[in-house]
């Protein structure tokens, strides 16, 4: 069976309905009609079609309320498998996962030469080794890359951290192995495997900040993803911060990434203590209550609040997710941001704002390429 050539998948009703069994573990016909307006007539219909092309599966019967006991849908994992690919600042993260987004199979490699020839070599090799480690039909391969995305044509427009312009991936990637690709920016990414499988499923508005050797943010806005005109929304890393005279990767100075990002941290803490420690492990010092890095680690969160206040007096959101090294400062962090939020915000609006920690991590970039993916593939 192959997904991208099912007619019933042109179906937006069937899409419906297989959204919803992909993302709810046990659910009967009756929870379908409960959860839709369509008739039970026709979610019969689709079903069956489902089942008929081996996309669902029946597990048994559940539990009964009266009358038969329903019959339970789930997604059949051996229709075939998805690649997933994290493109992040300085390593490329592949991971395999099946139809119900469990992971099979995963490789890391570290970025050490900059350039789009060698950088493309490294990405065919991981993917030819996944597709070598799949039992089953691979049947998409969805990419995240950082810096602005065309998405429509696949295009990865700009990325700072590997110097290259108008790459276009789904090109080069469906011409050698023909498969279909789809490519988002790394952060949006991580926002829709927020809202897919993770902390922000019952949020309508949002934004994810992913703190690296890059900045990136993304906005989920009234139920969706907001790219904007030129696929640059989100761009929360380069935001000027005053006084600020750091000459960031995009070129430009005064970016609020040169300020919080890890390599920046790493730095500073050289030069105060001449010990070279990562940014996770000067997060940990803080928690300790090393005195060189309470200062570092409490300067970041102060310049992070006043690059949010636009985003909050602007957009409103109920939640803030972060992603990165930073999360290991823990809760005593986000409560100095909030604090600073109170004092610089408008009005009320940062009372009922959350702001919490990924809940998966860099994966939540994977997730999300595989959540965009089957929804590119489904339509």
């Amino acid at each position: 069976m192959i997904l991208s050539d099912s007619k019933i998948l042109k179906n937006k009703n069937a899409l419906k309905l297989l959204e919803l069994i992909k993302n709810n573990s046990e659910i009967s016909r009756a929870d379908l009609d409960k959860k839709t307006e369509l008739t039970p007539a026709s979610i019969t219909k689709i079903v069956q079609k489902l089942i008929n092309e081996e996309i669902v599966v029946e597990l048994g019967l559940g539990d009964s309320t009266g009358g038969r006991p329903p019959k339970i849908l789930k997604l059949n994992s051996k229709a075939g498998n998805f690649i997933s690919i994290y493109l992040a600042s300085d390593y490329i993260e592949l991971v395999l996962y099946d139809l119900g987004v469990k992971r099979i199979y995963e490789d890391k490699h570290d970025i050490w030469i900059r350039t789009k020839n060698k950088i493309i070599d490294d990405i065919v090799a991981m993917i030819e080794r996944a597709i070598e480690t799949s039992r089953v039909k691979v049947l998409g391969i969805g990419i995240a890359v950082n810096g602005l995305v065309d998405t429509k044509s696949g295009i990865s427009v700009y990325s700072p951290h590997y110097k290259w312009n108008n790459v276009n991936l789904v090109k080069i990637l469906e011409e050698k192995f023909n498969i279909k690709v789809y490519v988002e920016n790394d952060v949006r990414a991580m926002a829709m495997g927020e809202k897919s499988y993770g902390i922000a499923k019952k949020s309508e508005n949002f934004v994810v900040i992913n703190i690296e050797n890059g900045v990136g943010s993304a906005l989920y806005l009234n139920n969706q993803i907001y790219r904007g005109t030129h696929f640059g929304a989100g761009e929360f890393g380069h935001i000027p911060i005053e006084d600020n005279e750091q000459r960031c990767s995009c070129g430009k100075k005064g970016c609020l990434e040169t300020l919080v990002n890890n390599q920046n941290l790493e730095d500073k803490y050289f030069n105060l203590t001449e010990k070279n420690l990562k940014a996770w492990e000067i997060y940990e010092e803080y928690n300790k209550g090393n005195k060189i890095a309470v200062q570092l680690v409490e300067n970041i969160a102060v310049v992070l609040a006043k690059g949010l206040v636009p985003l909050v007096n602007i957009l409103n959101p109920d939640l803030i997710i972060i992603v990165g090294d930073i999360n290991r400062a823990q809760d005593k962090l986000y409560k100095i941001i909030i604090k600073e939020l109170k004092n610089r915000t408008f009005g009320n609006l940062s009372d009922s704002l959350n702001i919490v920690s990924s809940s998966f991590g860099k994966e939540s970039a994977n997730k999300g390429a595989v959540s965009f993916l089957m929804e590119n593939i489904l339509k």
